[in-house]
């Protein structure tokens, strides 16, 4: 399934759209080399490069899939929008009032001029406060491998905190490397006083929750939801 339409702007001014992806848009995700490329493939940890077949194949799927929300991230100038990856909650379990409903959060951008414009936490300051406000989680999981600092330091500014690692996790180079499993705790404080139960969270989730409290304060100022 996807997503509800969200808007807003990065720090850098750019204005984006967390929108429903049309079977029109599958093209941009190959076009000019996209996710062939390997560029962009060895920050997601894939070896195969999909032909535009494979992107009709998994738009149909995404539709019909009921355990997931995806959004397209679009770019928007003017009437021009411009579809750069997208972003979504997957596998998510549980009813609205299971005490432990949870998802796994995916992001990819796949045109690397809009790298490092602050889009990927903007992104996941909206995703979360979704998550959070309309979908009631409890838990948002994401993993990330070792080598893509930029997506890892996003998902950490609000308030992603590393669960473990796994070691050996993907090749780089032909080199076994690590992948990062990250946890963002729901801060509600009859939530969170729920998960922890008799134990006391260490430093750093203190840490993290603080930032998502920030990052759901800011989704809930700035995003537009028309």
């Amino acid at each position: 399934m996807f997503g509800t339409i969200m808007r807003f702007r990065t720090k850098s001014g750019l204005m984006i759209e967390l929108a429903p992806l049309n079977r029109e848009d599958m093209p941009e995700f190959v076009k000019n080399g996209g996710l062939q490329t390997h560029n962009v493939n060895k920050f997601l940890g894939r070896f195969n490069a999909p032909v535009l077949e494979d992107e009709y194949e998994w738009f149909d799927k995404a539709r019909a899939d009921k355990d997931d929300i995806i959004w397209g991230i679009y770019v928007v100038d003017g009437e021009t929008r411009t579809l750069i990856g997208n972003t979504g909650l997957h596998d998510i379990n549980g009813d609205m009032y299971s005490p432990c409903k949870s998802a796994t959060s995916g992001f990819m951008i796949f045109r690397p001029e809009f790298w490092g414009k602050g889009i990927a936490g903007a992104c996941h300051r909206a995703r979360t406060m979704y998550a959070f406000d309309d979908l009631g989680l409890v838990v948002i999981r994401s993993g990330v491998i070792f080598e893509n600092e930029a997506s890892r330091r996003a998902v950490e500014s609000v308030g992603y905190v590393v669960h473990h690692m796994d070691r050996m996790g993907h090749l780089y180079k032909g080199e076994p490397r690590f992948d990062y499993n990250l946890q963002c705790i729901n801060p509600d404080k009859y939530v969170w006083s729920y998960w922890w139960r008799n134990e006391k969270p260490t430093k750093k989730w203190l840490e993290g929750r603080k930032k998502t409290i920030e990052a759901l304060e800011w989704a809930r100022q700035h995003v537009e939801r028309p």
